[in-house]
């Protein structure tokens, strides 16, 4: 009998998401922490550090041998992350900033967006180019066509842990082909405009068809655990006051089955040959010298369980006067053998955040660096967030801009059943309209059938106050899941 259990875990699943340590174990912890508050600086031992270089050999090596291959270019960044430098040549990634400008220039009121906020200059900005929260799937509103006829979405029953009931993202599909070129096959929700499939899809197309490895890499992670990877057993330290412990402790780093290995690769996985499910976004943040420091210490994962996003790919095309930008990846322990938990610093005590008092700890993955022109991914059981960041020169302003895909679990049932923009129309008001009237067969209609037929689907269309209320409220669902430790 085939086993239920997801090939790519989310961080949303059962078996991840429920389980607790227990209470008294963790108090018992918290107790030993607060009489211990002047504990435990880390050291390392010269076998230490033979085994990470070990380890720096082995991702050399590995990065070696893939030279003259579909894999040549990308690199292993912290666990299970990967990334590759120069992805678009200077002339295609100009034309995707030209094509952003576009969205700058275009009113939000043409694009169905809700009126921009008046921008304060001295301020930081940040800015969703692209937002998915925008005009997403919307049950028991939004239609999706089916065997020739518009039926209502609804949200499937039973209800899972992360699941929003208000709605989910809206995913493109794209189509990998043998050799790995990438073709949208359908539109990019909020990019409907006529003209915005020219400028965009041919640029999105070819960014993700670099990131496809990339991809195919952060997913054998996920398949085989090498996002779980542990490299030492128990913390061991020393008191400030006291002796350090001896070299020979239990739990020390260093075995060899513990150093990083590449993932395994199944032909059957890769993206080649599959149609995928992607959600787009795009975002900017812009410093300025009377703001010049960007921090934001929120951490999240990308979607809710309903578009099982499983791993993310984020592009950086374009920055100008800030100091290296980094994301940070910390994964929560669902694994409680261990005695390694998140303390306050203030305090020492340990990290609560559910109804019940007790949440699993998060550890340190790590930070990859990113700089203009390189793509990462990275699985989305990782919370992440952009690390701070500022001004190079305090007196001009500067820029970061992001491209991201947030790919749908490509063998999971979830997101078979997921409808996309295939079978979902436009829903921004006017837009839908447009699509028709453009087509060869309903343009040529009278003009008394054609309002006929669009009286019919008129009802996928959704205002520009109600789109902004659901973005707003699903927004806040998203975050107050990650405050409360799903």
């Amino acid at each position: 009998m085939a086993s239920s259990r997801p090939i790519y875990p989310h961080p949303f699943d059962g078996n991840l998401a429920s389980q607790r340590i227990p209470s008294k174990q963790l108090k018992d912890i918290a107790e030993w922490a607060r009489e211990n508050a002047n504990l435990l600086v880390g050291f390392l031992r010269g076998g230490d550090v033979e085994f990470f270089y070990r380890e720096l050999g082995g991702y050399r090596e590995y990065v070696e041998g893939l030279k003259g291959t579909e894999f040549e270019g990308i690199e292993p960044g912290v666990d299970a992350v990967w990334k590759m430098d120069g992805v678009l040549g200077e002339a295609l990634r100009g034309g995707l900033k030209d094509a952003v400008s576009t969205l700058k220039t275009t009113p939000n009121k043409e694009r169905g967006w809700p009126a921009a906020k008046p921008i304060d200059p001295s301020k930081q900005q940040y800015r969703d180019l692209l937002n998915p929260y925008m005009y997403p799937i919307l049950y028991n509103l939004t239609t999706s066509l089916e065997n020739g006829e518009f039926n209502l979405i609804s949200v499937r029953p039973p209800y899972k842990t992360g699941q929003d009931r208000m709605g989910c993202w809206l995913p493109s599909e794209f189509k990998i082909s043998e050799n790995g070129n990438c073709k949208i096959s359908s539109y990019i929700n909020n990019l409907t405009l006529p003209g915005q499939d020219v400028l965009f899809h041919p640029i999105f197309e070819r960014v993700f068809m670099k990131m496809v490895p990339l991809f195919d890499h952060a997913l054998a992670d996920l398949a085989g655990k090498g996002w779980q990877r542990k490299r030492c057993g128990k913390a061991v330290g020393f008191t400030m006051e006291g002796d350090y412990y001896s070299d020979d402790e239990d739990g020390m780093p260093g075995p060899a089955e513990k150093a990083w290995t590449p993932p395994k690769i199944v032909t059957g996985r890769m993206l080649r040959g599959k149609t995928v499910k992607v959600v787009v976004r795009m975002e900017e943040v812009k410093l300025v010298p009377q703001d010049p420091l960007y921090r934001d210490d929120s951490r999240h994962v990308d979607g809710m369980a309903n578009e099982r996003i499983v791993a993310t790919g984020v592009y950086l095309y374009d920055q100008e006067n800030v100091t290296t930008p980094s994301i940070a990846f910390k994964r929560r322990n669902y694994n409680f053998a261990q005695d390694e938990f998140e303390r306050f610093p203030s305090d020492g005590n340990m990290y609560y955040t559910d109804a019940a008092g007790i949440a699993p700890s998060r550890r340190d993955v790590g930070t990859t660096l990113m700089k203009e022109n390189r793509a990462i991914v990275f699985p989305n059981l990782y919370e992440q967030n952009i690390c701070p960041f500022q001004l190079k020169d305090k007196k001009k302003p500067g820029f970061i801009k992001l491209l991201y895909f947030h790919l749908c679990d490509p063998a999971h049932e979830t997101t078979r059943k997921l409808p996309t923009t295939r079978t979902v129309p436009p829903q921004q008001p006017g837009q839908f309209e447009k699509i028709l009237r453009d087509t060869k067969q309903l343009g040529k209609l009278p003009e008394s059938a054609f309002q006929s037929i669009l009286g019919y689907c008129i009802g996928n269309v959704i205002t520009v106050e109600k789109a902004k209320m659901c973005a707003d409220k699903m927004d806040e669902k998203m975050w107050a899941v990650m405050e409360r430790g799903f």
